[in-house]
């Protein structure tokens, strides 16, 4: 996978990832207010979600600031 890549997250399952665990996160798309760019990212593997209320709702999308 070209999209795919390892990133260390500020926050790991809900905690500050103070021990820098890396998590494995596939590029979700690009956005831009006409100036910056940010990455939107989220987990591979299973939802982070176990019910999501709407199928969209299953993952959480982590921002890559300075890229």
């Amino acid at each position: 996978m070209s999209n795919a890549k390892l990133m260390t997250p500020l926050f790991y399952q809900g905690n500050f990832n103070a021990d820098g665990k890396k998590m494995r996160a596939i590029l979700v798309r690009e956005v831009s207010n006409g100036t910056d760019t940010y990455r939107l990212w989220r987990r591979d593997g299973k939802p982070d979600r176990k019910r999501p209320s709407n199928t969209d709702d299953a993952y959480i999308l982590y921002v890559e600031l300075g890229g």
